[in-house]
């Protein structure tokens, strides 16, 4: 089966479709990658890794308090989970899936449909 998922990350920008999303301190902002306009902001709990997959337009949030999914074009939250939190690298993207490990004391890992959690 072909891969037609893109992982992107970087250091708290990264772009989805025609939005450029950053990530600071508790917000997700999306703006319009051509005029600058601010199109939503979301509170999260914190940040550290951002992924976004193309496929399913779904930005990730990984803090040291789990992960966050949101939707790329309306930024609404589709799920979130402390199943894993501090989180060891960025999650992984495959296939409409999301791939976590922690690095609490005893390592654990996750793996999240991206639409529903």
């Amino acid at each position: 089966m072909a891969n037609h998922s893109r992982r992107q990350r970087g250091d708290g920008t990264i772009i989805v479709d025609d939005r450029c999303i950053v990530a600071y301190d508790t917000e997700l902002v999306a703006l319009d990658s051509r005029t600058g306009e601010r199109i939503w902001t979301e509170t999260t709990h914190g940040y550290e890794q951002l992924v976004a997959d193309d496929v399913t337009e779904t930005v990730l949030v990984a803090s040291e308090n789990g992960i966050e999914a949101f939707g790329a074009t309306g930024g609404e939250k589709r799920w979130e989970t402390d199943a894993v939190n501090q989180v060891f690298r960025a999650p992984a993207v495959r296939d409409a899936r999301v791939f976590a490990e922690s690095r609490k004391r005893r390592r654990s890992a996750v793996s999240r449909r991206l639409l529903d959690g």
